[in-house]
């Protein structure tokens, strides 16, 4: 007789992993929800250890400061990942979505109540921020992703391929295969090229992560290969920010923003950015 899944799974789950509008409307990723289902047995098994009261469990701590940057070999693997929660999630898998997650995820995220916490810190400070349920939206993209000391990936995971709305994932190696371990509110400050060569502010943190990527493209390098050389902020006298082109017309206003250089250790790229995570190089 074929097994169902506990209606107390697809309720949880229809509140986990909720669709945008946009993902409603759009295709699944090519290819289809495609990993292994999780067993049905197991399905039980971590729903039962939701039901049975335990003491809180207290996140371990990120430390981003000290990530090493991953292989284009690992960045493939945790983009199909991210692909097939996608995927999965709007096919309404739920077998399949759920063997994308670590047990412990399942457990304090999808049959909880009330999220768990997850703790960042940069330099030894923490900064707490609440993990939601685990949604994506469609086309979700990779945007930074460092291997941390203790053997978990943080990733910087954007909704679009320009770097919006973006959030930290943690990821864990189980059985020879990278799980979703914890999916934070917000971007961590992943250090760009494995070392913090200065210090990002953090209201810069998501126009960096785009110049970073648009240097990726001109330079024919992953990002994971280019560095923050340098940054400042200024302000610009009118709207060019401090890139006019002749015969331009541009608003006299000033413009506040940044100076920023990237370099993969040969070539250097200079970026001028604005509001609204606007940037250009002159």
């Amino acid at each position: 007789m074929k097994q169902l899944i506990p209606l107390t799974l697809l309720l949880a789950l229809s509140l986990a992993v909720p669709l945008s509008a946009n993902a409603q409307n759009a295709t699944p990723v090519a290819g289809g929800c495609t990993v292994e289902p999780m067993a049905q047995t197991h399905i039980d098994e971590l729903a039962a250890q939701a039901a049975t009261p335990t003491a809180p469990v207290t996140a371990t701590p990120v430390d981003l400061s000290g990530g090493q940057p991953v292989s284009d070999d690992v960045r493939a693997e945790l983009m199909f990942v991210i692909q097939q929660q996608e995927t999965c999630a709007y096919l309404q898998d739920l077998p399949r979505l759920l063997s994308l997650y670590t047990d412990r995820f399942i457990v304090e995220q999808f049959f909880a109540s009330e999220p768990v916490q997850i703790v960042e810190t940069i330099d030894g400070t923490p900064i707490g921020s609440t993990i939601p349920p685990g949604a994506t939206d469609q086309q979700n993209m990779l945007m930074g992703a460092v291997l941390l000391p203790d053997g978990r990936i943080a990733a910087n995971v954007s909704s679009n391929a320009w770097g919006g709305d973006q959030r930290l994932y943690i990821f864990v190696s189980q059985d020879g295969q990278w799980l979703i371990d914890a999916i934070g509110s917000g971007p961590g400050d992943i250090p760009v090229g494995g070392s913090s060569a200065v210090t990002i502010p953090a209201e810069a943190q998501s126009v960096v992560d785009l110049v970073v990527q648009d240097a990726a493209t001109r330079l024919g390098v992953d990002a994971s290969a280019l560095s923050v050389t340098a940054i400042e902020a200024m302000e610009w006298p009118d709207a060019s920010l401090g890139c006019a082109e002749d015969g331009g017309v541009y608003a006299q206003v000033v413009s506040p923003g940044y100076r920023i250089t990237v370099s993969d250790g040969t070539t250097s790229l200079e970026y001028h950015t604005g509001l609204n995570d606007a940037f250009v190089t002159c």
